[in-house]
Formats: structure tokens, sequence, C-alpha cells
């Protein structure tokens, strides 16, 4: 299932589990956090504020896709001193010494799930709305022609990986043969990627019609959203089975 994962880096770890600095570095002026873009506006309306508030430390946040922010610090452009990704696999990719020891430890502390969030001036908006009731079948309406779909980069984000693979198993448990290439595409089809922390922003500015965002992002956003089922939405830990049959690899 989708966890939201946060990870201390270049960090040690006091007995009640918070991240302290490292002794051998003087305490620094602000705390840098790199974050999975689509906690956006999450970390810098609400967590960033409230951590301030709390104690009395700077915050300086900014979200990007996960995986790309995990090359960034491996690479050694980015020295945050938190981490919070969109994927254990990727804070894993960054753990232990043959990956260069940037993250001591992570932890899991929220599980979301895959939705179709829509512009509501869209065009297709009466479609998309009789979609979100469940009188129209929501594959059918991305299918129409013109409509224009946002998603991330598979090799940037692990959303725009995770779309591919619910389109997958859309296909399968619709019994609707070329369902992911009717929708998507080539899966790197640049028409409809986009980089992970503009998407609500494009949506918003009717660029696109729909997207396929995380739950939280459009509850955050007050968009109206089309719900999936749980044998797809890739949410429910009960059907991971189900999830594993789909796979991607770039």
């Amino acid at each position: 299932p989708i966890s939201l994962v946060l990870a201390a880096c270049g960090s040690t770890t006091t007995s009640s589990g918070s991240a302290t600095p490292t002794p051998t570095t003087a305490p620094k002026s602000k705390v840098s956090v790199l974050y999975a873009g689509s906690l956006v506006n999450l970390m810098e309306k609400k967590v960033g504020p409230a951590f301030t508030q709390a104690t009395g430390y700077p915050y300086e946040g900014e979200g990007k896709g996960s995986t790309a922010l995990a090359t960034e610090i491996k690479g050694h452009l980015r020295t945050p001193d938190v981490f919070i990704s969109a994927s254990a696999a990727v804070n894993q990719t960054l753990m232990g010494a043959a990956n260069g020891n940037f993250v001591s430890w992570y932890a899991s502390f929220m599980r979301t799930s895959l939705v179709i969030g829509y512009n509501p001036q869209s065009k297709f908006a009466a479609d998309l709305q009789a979609a979100a009731n469940g009188t129209k079948p929501w594959y059918q309406v991305l299918e129409e022609p013109g409509f224009r779909l946002g998603r991330t980069d598979p090799a940037l984000d692990p959303k725009g990986l995770r779309t591919i693979i619910l389109m997958e198993l859309a296909q399968q448990y619709y019994n609707q043969p070329n369902l992911e290439q009717k929708i998507l595409g080539s899966t790197e089809n640049t028409s409809q990627i986009f980089p992970e922390e503009t998407l609500v922003a494009r949506m918003g500015s009717g660029q696109l019609d729909a997207g396929v965002f995380y739950l939280n992002e459009v509850k955050e956003q007050n968009l109206p959203y089309i719900t999936l089922p749980a044998q797809i939405n890739l949410g429910d830990p009960t059907y991971n089975t189900t999830y594993a049959k789909a796979t991607y690899t770039d």
C-alpha cells in the first residue's frame, strides 16, 4: 500500500525516538526538510509553521518527486535534515553502507490511496461528476477525445509509477483490454507528465481536466475527485497480493 515515510538524514536518535543533529557538527540555524511534492500544501501551510512555533527553529522545506529527491541526496547535491518520501522503497535506496548511509532510520506515518481529482470547470465536468457518482465508468471519461490527464514521471516520482500500476490493475479488474494504452499512451507520454509539485496548480488553472492524485492531496485542496475501488487504488493492504500482479520496469 501507499505510505508516507519520514526519515532522519545524517542524524542520531535519542531514546525518545526523535532525531537530533550529529554531535560532531554545530546546531543548524534552520531545519531543512525535503518532502514528496504531494505534501506541499500540508508542509508549507501546516507542519512547517507549527514546527517553528513549537520549537523556535526556522523551517525550510521543498517538495519534489521522491525518487528525484533521493537521487539528489545520493549525488551530494542536497543535504537535508529530514526526508519525507511517498515510498519506503525510496528510503531504502539511501540506507546502508552500499548506499552511502544517508538515512539512518525511517518510520511510516500515514497511508493513503490513489484517486482521480478533477477540475470542476472542465468541459468534461458533467461526465466526471457522473463517474464520481458511480453512474458512468471513470475510465470511459478519461478515454474521451481531447481529455487532458495529468500525472507524474514514473522515473522521478513513486506516484507516477503507481499511476501505471493503477491502470494495469484497472485493465484487469474491468476486463478492458488496452485500457492503459487508451488512457496513458506511452508510459513516458510527455503531454501528460508534469512535476508533482505543480500538478494541482496546473489543473486549477485549467491546463488539465483531471489528474491522478493521492487522496490527501485532493482533500487538502478541496478538489472534487473520483474514488477508485480498493482492488486497484493501492491503498488497502488486504489487497497487496492483487496489487503485486501489476509491475512496471523502466
